[in-house]
């Protein structure tokens, strides 16, 4: 395996330190301890995880690692109405939204950028909206909206999947090795649309392909999508390739 240039080193280990703070169900350190990453790497990452803990409430963290923007329910971000926290990631948040649309309350997934990001960042946002805009499929969470609030927030909004991770869905429902490789087809199905459309998705994992309670995936979470016909090797080089190894 070619060595890492140092470059490379620093950002491996900002992008873990991002995953630890996320953590709330297990000591932060603790887990990042156990994560399969290089001993220069872990060390560094540990490094800095301390600094980033050992903040005082009125400081700032690095602007590396930074979350994106905390909003309470009840926060009007242009037509919708924030109910819920649903995750934080590289990029942003996701909130569970509403808005009155032709007379019906529509819930969304709602995506906020952080506002501390780069250009790059912000074209990264950009290709995520783009590819889900250009997607149509069943299988596949809908494009809804996008736009900027008065605060001058960048947002888009997604179709609101109310399941489970496709793994833990199988599990629970004791599903045979047939009716699983069913519905692994159907995602499949998705995949092979996105790729007629030339856009990968470059991240699919259990936590990104849910499962409705009647049965039915949904891919979501194209953050780090490529789109083959535009040019963003400025993107993967600024990024790095923003895989999850395992999958």
């Amino acid at each position: 395996m070619t060595a890492q240039t140092p470059e490379q080193r620093e950002k491996q280990a900002l992008h873990a330190v991002e995953q630890a703070l996320e953590q709330d169900t297990i000591s932060q350190r603790e887990w990042l301890e156990t994560q399969p990453l290089p001993d220069e790497v872990k060390a560094r990452a540990l490094d800095l995880l301390g600094r980033v803990s050992g903040l005082a409430p009125h400081e700032e963290r690095p602007p590396q690692l930074m979350h994106g923007i905390t909003a309470p329910p009840g926060t009007q971000i242009g037509d919708y109405t924030i109910e819920q926290l649903l995750g934080r990631g590289g990029m942003g948040s996701v909130y569970l939204a509403h808005r009155q649309h032709e007379g019906v309350l529509q819930r969304v997934a709602l995506k906020l950028l952080n506002q501390s990001f780069s250009r790059a960042n912000k074209q990264r946002f950009l290709v995520e909206q783009q590819a889900l805009a250009r997607l149509h499929h069943p299988y596949i969470a809908a494009f809804v909206d996008v736009g900027v609030s008065a605060d001058g927030l960048n947002y888009f909004a997604m179709e609101y999947v109310e399941g489970e991770e496709i793994c833990a869905y199988c599990d629970r429902q004791q599903l045979s090795v047939t009716e699983r490789i069913r519905l692994w087809l159907k995602v499949s199905d998705a995949v092979r649309s996105s790729h007629r459309k030339l856009i990968i998705h470059r991240d699919i994992k259990p936590s990104n392909v849910l499962v409705t309670e009647h049965g039915v995936p949904k891919l979501i979470d194209f953050g780090v999508a490529k789109n083959l016909e535009e040019t963003d090797s400025e993107l993967t080089s600024a990024f790095g390739a923003q895989l999850t190894l395992d999958y």
